[in-house]
């Protein structure tokens, strides 16, 4: 009886020994099975977190050094404007204009300069600290160049005040002029004609060649007068006072050097707020470039994030399957079919493969664990291209608003810039069509002035217009505010286009400068609903840019219009002046007033005494 009590007693005890080992075992061998679950979505999420943040960071600065570089040249369009247009239009509106346009861009690129420089300063990522000398050097930039053009400002201010100077410049030398015009010495009136033309010439082009002339031939009629006898000074029986011309030559001569130094200190000014522009200018491309590596740092590291995740899931897997195999054979072959197939989307993730998908049988913490991987896997592969194609699509479409800025910049030409900037809109973001309108003389009318391809040659060439307040375009013009129909196949009022079948959304953009409305920048899809607020946006800040490159290329045109009918007044002065006869004079006058105006023949006639006429001709 003992005896049986005994050897039951050692069955159960053994029995007991063999289930809790196994008990053990798979515990154990279930406990690294969760250690790599947990290594693996530690890791995952951490590659996750780390890319997004490094993405969107280096995305975020690249954004803001080319709002601050867009910002800045906007300024810079405000401050050219203002030199060219202070004379023409009047000190007091272009300085009120221009002077709050120039302050307001500075304003928001101080705002974007901010930004920058809160989100380098909370980065953690050690390439962008660099940068906070460079965002450092912007603001005293910033408020040189400002200062540089208030400073310019004023000058011109300064020299609008001295406009008193001009008239006793002309004031003198019209009473030099009458004074000498009679004298039988034609010296005297030939220096007095040399001084002024040299004087015009100066305040036309600022060459100090014109200035050495004036100041030459001054100081040879000052001479010519004080050398002269009282029988060289008598015109019609009048004998002129030498002292009063003397005196008279030399207050022109004062007043000429008084706006001279103003005008050279104008033209320093405006060499010193270039000199400012140019370093803003670098500085920004540095900091652009600076954002473009820690985008290739953040690539790099989600390479090694990914290395990293690979190796800890293999190690956690060799582990499990040593252990187990020593617990249970067959367990351990469950567990490490499992993990080695994890193991190897680990690997293929590391090497930049996001579309893994691990399918996995057996128990369901198995199950769950690969269910969890793979989605995790296709959340961090949807994550990334999403933050990669939205930073993509922000800085294309910024780098396209540069593209149009710098090319507005450098053409004075309306018919080329609003080719080029129809096609760099249609290019950059892949619309299906693009065109410009601008507003005819009368302002009923929208005149097709650019489009892109086919369609719009074939529209140029039959002069397309549409009536202001009729369509998507007449619309957007009547009324100075974008329209966007994201599907024109229910939109009342659309005007379908034979040219365009294709046209399923649309957004029509007002091209305008405050409330004056210049034409519309049209542009159409061949997809319903891919039209946005976003584009809308967008468009309309490269309709201002056209705007003002418009009417830069208008001022531009005018300037060279009356740059040449200057030219050619001092050219035929000058030839007049070497004449040697009255004959002469009135053929050299005939012959390039035929050359100018484009005439075959062309005459001129004085009356000399009663009922006597000379004249000149030229064919």
């Amino acid at each position: 009886m003992g005896l049986f009590k005994r050897m039951k007693k050692r069955s159960i005890r053994s029995a007991i020994s063999v289930r809790v080992q196994i008990m053990i075992g798979f515990g154990f061998v279930l406990a690294l099975t969760l250690i790599v679950a947990v290594i693996g979505i530690v890791n995952l999420r951490t590659l996750q977190d780390g890319a997004e943040e490094a993405i969107e960071t280096s995305g975020q600065i690249r954004v803001l050094s080319l709002q601050i570089s867009n910002e800045f040249l906007a300024a810079r369009q405000s401050e050219t404007a203002f030199i060219n247009e202070w004379r023409s239009k009047g000190l007091s509106s272009t300085s009120v204009e221009h002077t709050m346009t120039n302050q307001q861009h500075l304003a928001k690129a101080r705002e974007s300069l901010a930004e920058l420089d809160t989100l380098v300063r909370t980065s953690s990522d050690p390439l962008l600290q660099p940068l906070l000398e460079q965002t450092a050097l912007l603001p005293p930039l910033l408020d040189e160049y400002a200062a540089a053009f208030q400073r310019a400002v004023d000058l011109t201010v300064e020299r609008s005040y001295a406009q008193a100077a001009d008239d006793r410049l002309r004031t003198f030398m019209d009473q030099l002029e009458v004074d000498v015009r009679k004298l039988d010495d034609p010296e005297y009136y030939r220096l007095i004609t040399q001084v002024r033309n040299a004087e015009r010439s100066y305040f036309a082009t600022g060459e100090q060649q014109f200035v050495d002339v004036n100041r030459l031939s001054t100081g040879r009629f000052l001479r010519l007068v004080e050398d002269s006898e009282s029988a060289d000074l008598i015109a019609d029986g009048v004998q002129l006072n030498s002292a009063v011309m003397i005196q008279r030559i030399k207050s022109y001569e004062e007043n000429f050097n008084q706006l001279v130094t103003l005008e050279s200190q104008f033209r320093f000014n405006t060499l010193v707020f270039r000199d400012a522009m140019n370093d803003i200018t670098e500085i920004t491309d540095e900091i652009g470039d600076a954002g473009e590596a820690t985008f290739q740092q953040a690539r790099d590291e989600l390479g090694e994030l990914s290395r990293r995740s690979g190796t800890a899931l293999f190690a956690a897997s060799v582990i499990a399957l040593s252990i187990g195999s020593i617990g249970a054979y067959l367990l351990g072959q469950q567990i490490t079919r499992p993990l080695q197939r994890l193991s190897e989307a680990a690997e293929q993730i590391k090497q930049g493969d996001l579309q893994q998908h691990v399918t996995v049988s057996g128990g369901e913490e198995l199950v769950n664990l690969a269910e969890s991987f793979n989605s995790m896997a296709a959340q961090l592969g949807q994550i990334l291209g999403q933050l990669e194609q939205r930073v993509q699509d922000r800085t294309r479409a910024l780098e396209a608003s540069g593209n149009v800025s710098r090319t507005l910049s450098t053409i004075l030409d309306p018919d080329q810039l609003v080719s080029e900037v129809v096609e760099l809109v249609r290019a950059a973001f892949d619309y299906y069509h693009a065109h410009i309108y601008l507003l005819d003389a009368q302002k009923a009318n929208l005149v097709m002035a650019g489009g892109t391809g086919q369609a719009g040659r074939a529209m140029l060439g039959k002069g397309h217009s549409i009536p202001i307040g009729k369509g998507l375009v007449g619309r957007a013009a009547k009324n100075n505010q974008i329209v966007l129909v994201p599907d024109v196949t229910v939109e009342e009022g659309w005007l379908p286009n034979p040219l365009l079948p294709e046209t399923r959304s649309e957004v029509a953009v007002p091209i305008s400068i405050g409330t004056e409305v210049l034409g519309v920048l049209d542009v159409q899809h061949d997809v319903a609903d891919d039209l946005t607020e976003e584009d809308a946006q967008l468009l309309q800040s490269v309709a201002n840019q056209v705007a003002i490159g418009l009417r830069n290329a208008s001022q531009y045109q005018r300037a060279q219009q009356r740059a040449e009918r200057e030219s050619q007044t001092a050219a035929i002065s000058q030839k007049i002046q070497g004449a040697e006869s009255v004959q002469d004079v009135l053929r050299i006058a005939a012959q390039e007033l035929g050359q100018a105006l484009g005439t075959e023949r062309a005459a001129v006639q004085i009356r000399v005494k009663e009922n006597q006429w000379r004249s000149g001709k030229a064919n």
